[in-house]
């Protein structure tokens, strides 16, 4: 029932809706609708009135009171970066430090889109990357597109790389060679590409491991793919001067460049 009509001074019930004739319209709560409520306050209903429900302390939560007739806050202390979840009786929240993980991550370390005409990506860290305490493994992953006749290949610590290629898959068919001359491990070899614009894809890894009963080295395997192609594998051992700490990592093309928009990453796993 609207606000007038019957002649009386007393205001009839009203709801406040706008689709009702002279009802008052919209309550307007957008900082101009008043209460005598205290600043931060809420309101719920205890089945007859309205009643207030003031701000609580610093941390707290609503729950349900007691007789689960009203809300009521249940102030908890925290730290920063704790969680919440159900206490043990399932009764409430509660606040908990959550246990730190024990689990390797992987962490990215360096990113590289490649520009125009450019042929060489170099990873240099603001400290060597130790495999013995710190890192499992350095893994490097790149996508991009190659021109004619280009190799790509990598260099680690700047140190030439004597290198064994396992396999190589050429339209299907497999051929196992070696190479012991190389200054750099191939990634993907000319003979794959073939003198073909291709689009490429690669990953390798190095970690650490024993290269005699007394010395440990750096090694490295991974394989590289070729849109139209195939892929290449490979695994070789560093310079026994690398040891187990990197230094530098050089992503380099053989003759040529790589695309515009080349993307090229190096990630660390992290030891627990």
């Amino acid at each position: 029932m609207g606000f007038s009509g019957g002649g009386s001074n007393i205001l009839k019930p009203h709801t406040h809706d706008s689709t009702i004739l002279q009802d008052g319209g919209n309550l307007n709560f957008q900082n101009i609708t008043q209460s005598n409520m205290s600043a931060g306050s809420m309101t719920f209903s205890d089945g007859t009135h309205l009643q207030e429900f003031s701000l609580g302390g610093a941390g707290g939560l609503i729950q349900g009171n007691a007789a689960a007739t009203a809300p009521a806050y249940l102030t908890l202390s925290a730290t920063p970066h704790d969680q919440l979840r159900v206490n043990a009786g399932a009764t409430q929240l509660e606040y908990f430090t959550p246990a730190t993980p024990t689990s390797v991550l992987w962490e990215e370390l360096d990113r590289h889109v490649a520009t125009t005409n450019e042929s060489t990506y170099t990873f240099t860290p603001g400290s060597a990357l130790d495999l013995d305490s710190d890192y499992n493994c350095i893994m490097c992953t790149g996508r991009g597109m190659v021109n004619a006749s280009l190799a790509l290949q990598l260099k680690i610590n700047n140190l030439t790389e004597y290198h064994t290629t396992v396999n190589e898959n050429v339209n299907g068919t497999f051929g196992g060679f070696q190479d012991g001359s190389a200054t750099a491990a191939q990634i993907i070899s000319n003979s794959l590409l073939n003198g073909l614009q291709n689009s490429f894809n690669y990953q390798f890894y190095i970690s650490k491991a024993k290269s005699s009963a007394t010395e440990e080295t750096a090694v490295y395997w991974g394989f590289g793919s070729v849109l139209t192609r195939g892929f290449a594998t490979f695994s070789g051992g560093t310079a026994k001067e690398l040891d187990y700490d990197i230094t530098s990592i050089e992503m380099k093309t053989s003759t040529s460049t790589w695309d515009d928009d080349t993307l090229m990453q190096v990630f660390g796993l992290k030891q627990s």
